[in-house]
């Protein structure tokens, strides 16, 4: 058979309920070069944006939204929810 050498993604499921992180804030640790797949559920909020990449998503309150990244900087970027605000994760890429 052959060996697929695709890796899986690095998956972070996130509930929001009431503007704050069901079970708190999720602390992942990935090595540089992982796919980032942050699903979040939230029943409020106006924007998820993930800080360092930059990347920004309006979230679809009760419904499932995906925020995907290729981990390409070494380092600590937070996830957070905007509108109300909260801090979702907190993403370690090591080198």
């Amino acid at each position: 058979a052959a060996q697929s050498h695709a890796v899986k993604p690095v998956v972070i499921s996130i509930t929001v309920k009431k503007g704050r992180p069901v079970g708190g804030i999720k602390r992942p640790k990935v090595k540089k070069g992982r796919v980032v797949r942050f699903v979040v559920r939230t029943d409020a909020g106006k924007e998820l944006h993930l800080h360092g990449y930059d990347i920004e998503k309006t979230p679809r309150i009760g419904k499932t939204t995906v925020l995907q990244v290729t981990a390409k900087i070494p380092g600590r970027f937070e996830l957070e929810l905007h509108s109300p605000d909260a801090l979702l994760a907190d993403l370690t890429v090591q080198p």
